[in-house]
């Protein structure tokens, strides 16, 4: 998720377990360590083909690490500078010292930073971009799918809500915004099995087959809403991308619609190595590329009509039809290989959503065709 999502869900949730001992700096500390994990994109590799990338939603995000992060953030904040605090003594005067800003607040401040940094990783998951969210145990990144990397619906009904629960000094309105986090993200997961459904009976009723163990299917939510959905599956080597409408329920209208996106070449392990030439770290990164993509990468249409061969990553595409992507690895001949955006305009991709959200793209067709035999 964006900075301020992860900055906002770790303070509402620390605020919800120590809010009683430390009412007006649970949040803070909560922030702060559900931010800590992004600390990962400082991490860049000299020479580095991908500028870190790899390295984003890495270890810093595993469970496993959760405990060493909340030991880092808690020890910054009992190590503030505070004020002068009295101290009594039976054998003499008085005398003062100087006293953290949360001197005698450790396991509170401790507990506060713990249960921060563990709102990120699965808060991540939740995403398409996904993490390594069982490191050490596992190099799998995990991607549920369920919602946006940014999605405004969710974290701007959090954050006023929070402020409320800092300012009343209510903990227990931070547990009621905790609850709606859970239940939004249970919408996103409700909405994300309809829409696989949607991609079930396109496949089928193209004759390709994605159910059962090995399939290779993807259904995701495009940014900012759970209304519109991106479908990519492989069959027969082959990447098919689709969009797919899915109404909210009781709010939307209508049934679930989809639009046709097109197919492309997958591109193998073998066809990036090849394609990578022989610069010292072609075969690594295409290597890295093919893992970091979950294997769904193609040749970028934008890049190509522009003399660029990109590889692009097909779970995050640009516009309605067609395979261009957000970003990819560039492995034109005679250069080094290189992450960067070489596709389409950004605002010219995504110009085309809103209609779509709406239901007012014409282009759509209802879903219900499909399982009637109408195509």
């Amino acid at each position: 998720m964006d900075v301020l999502t992860q900055m906002v869900v770790g303070a509402v949730a620390a605020q919800a377990v120590v809010g009683r001992r430390l009412p007006r700096s649970a949040w803070l500390i909560g922030a702060a360590a559900g931010l800590g994990p992004d600390l990962d994109v400082l991490i860049k590799p000299p020479g580095d083909p991908f500028d870190g990338l790899m390295w984003h939603r890495h270890f810093t995000h595993g469970l496993g690490f959760v405990p060493i992060g909340a030991l880092i953030v808690a020890a910054i904040f009992c190590l503030l500078p505070g004020r002068p605090v009295r101290e009594a003594s039976p054998e003499g005067p008085s005398r003062w010292r100087w006293g953290g800003a949360f001197s005698g607040s450790a396991l509170p401040v401790l507990l506060a930073a713990f249960v921060g940094w563990l709102t990120h990783g699965p808060l991540d998951a939740c995403t398409s971009f996904g993490t390594v969210l069982f490191w050490p145990f596992s190099e799998a990144r995990v991607s549920w799918d369920w919602i946006g990397i940014i999605d405004p619906a969710f974290t701007l009904v959090l954050l006023p809500v929070l402020v409320a629960a800092v300012w009343l000094r209510r903990p227990w309105i931070a547990t009621a915004a905790c609850v709606y986090g859970m239940a939004y993200l249970g919408l996103g997961a409700y909405q994300h099995a309809r829409a696989a459904d949607v991609q079930a009976m396109l496949a089928a009723s193209r004759g390709h087959e994605i159910a059962g163990d090995g399939a290779r299917r993807r259904v995701m939510p495009t940014p900012i809403n759970l209304v519109l959905w991106q479908s990519v599956y492989e069959s027969g080597g082959r990447l098919y991308r689709d969009t797919i409408r899915v109404p909210l329920p009781l709010i939307g209208s209508g049934g679930a619609g989809l639009r046709e996106g097109g197919s492309a070449e997958k591109l193998s392990p073998a066809a990036l190595e090849a394609a990578a030439g022989t610069e010292p770290s072609g075969p690594a990164a295409a290597r890295e590329w093919y893992w970091f993509t979950d294997g769904y990468t193609a040749w970028d249409e934008a890049a190509a009509a522009s003399g660029r061969r990109v590889a692009g990553d097909m779970r995050y595409p640009i516009g309605p039809t067609g395979f261009s992507a957000m970003w990819g690895l560039g492995l034109d001949p005679g250069r080094p290989p290189r992450f960067g955006r070489f596709g389409l305009d950004r605002r010219e991709g995504l110009a085309w959503m809103w209609d779509a959200i709406r239901g007012r793209d014409a282009t759509f067709i209802a879903a219900d065709v499909l399982s009637i035999g109408g195509r």
